[in-house]
């Protein structure tokens, strides 16, 4: 008999949440909306290693030295501002509810597109869901 996972993880940054708005960030300090994609493996592997190593990293702190090395240091730190303060605006592509702990979703959440009484339910609901 398969023994329960003790945790599960979700990856939500890029699957859950459209991180292109932040093409024009870049742009707008003067570096290429392509380095978005090597700038964000970069933080992502750095946040991998510290959790992997048991260390502790803040995600901005994470993000600000990521972005730092990745344009050779060119960026100033309000450049680098200006393109995190984009983070908490970023859309998200769909949104499910699992009511397991709580009932229905907080008004400080976004409506979902699909929701259940579990997560098996809230994933057939995202997954019957019209493609885009």
């Amino acid at each position: 008999m398969p023994t329960p996972p003790l945790a599960v993880a979700f990856d939500v940054l890029e699957t859950l949440i459209d991180l292109k708005p932040l093409h024009q960030r870049f742009t707008d300090i003067g570096l290429p909306a392509e380095m978005l994609q090597p700038w964000f493996l970069r933080f992502q592997r750095d946040c991998i290693a510290l959790a992997l190593s048991g260390d502790f990293g803040e995600f901005y702190a994470a993000a600000r030295q990521a972005l730092r090395t990745e344009s050779g240091q060119s960026v100033t730190e309000e450049q680098i501002d200006h393109v995190l303060g984009a983070i908490g605006t970023l859309p998200a592509y769909t949104a499910g509810w699992c009511a397991r702990l709580e009932s229905s979703h907080r008004d400080i959440f976004t409506p979902p597109d699909a929701s259940g009484a579990d997560l098996e339910q809230v994933a057939e609901g995202l997954l019957a869901l019209p493609a885009h």
